[in-house]
């Protein structure tokens, strides 16, 4: 699978990915993708993770988002799940995971493109950045529909991961029931753990 003008391989820094994102991505997507790193870049100085590592994962979870992700996932040998194929947008997540994979990326890094749409149970410090990242970024007005939660959750990333974490996945079930829509099995395992592990926000 071609990764824009890049050899397999060969690129894995922030320069080269945001060059690589202006000529995949529409501008809407674009811009949604340069916040994701601002904010995953400042979250990984807060909490000691790799900025780069952060930063290229965030610039890569929404790469292939724009493609057709049926063909993508047959030329990566992907097989989607049931729960998947009834819910097509959670398939970007796996094409851009291979995608980012392809370009060399460190396993943690690729976990956190993977998981950045369900969450998981275990989840690295990268992975729970790139995750809130997506939600906190600065150009996003709204959080599934409210000011409020945004707000919420905004007040929260800097002061836990943890913490932020069970917000953000409380926050996502709350939309996807008003939605009639189910939680993915690695969600409902998310929010179980998080349970025991963070200091309540409500």
């Amino acid at each position: 699978m071609e990764c824009g003008n890049i050899l397999p391989g060969t690129a894995y820094t922030p320069p080269e990915l945001r060059a690589l994102a202006l000529r995949r991505l529409s501008a809407p997507r674009y811009l949604h993708t340069l916040g994701v790193g601002a904010e995953a870049r400042a979250l990984a100085l807060r909490y000691g993770a790799s900025v780069q590592d952060a930063a290229c994962a965030a610039l890569l979870h929404d790469m292939t988002k724009e493609d057709d992700q049926l063909k993508l996932c047959a030329g990566y040998g992907i097989m989607p799940s049931g729960f998947e194929l009834a819910a097509p947008k959670m398939l970007h997540a796996l094409t851009a995971a291979a995608f980012a994979r392809r370009l060399g990326a460190p396993e943690d890094a690729v976990n956190a493109v993977r998981y950045h749409t369900t969450a998981r149970a275990g989840m690295s410090d990268l992975e729970k950045i790139v995750y809130l990242a997506d939600f906190t970024e600065p150009f996003r007005r709204t959080l599934k529909g409210t000011r409020s939660g945004l707000a919420r959750l905004r007040a929260l990333v800097f002061i836990g991961l943890d913490t932020a974490m069970d917000c953000a996945l409380a926050l996502s079930a709350d939309y996807l029931a008003e939605e009639g829509k189910p939680l993915h099995q690695d969600t409902l395992e998310a929010m179980e753990e998080m349970k025991g592990k963070a200091t309540r926000w409500a």
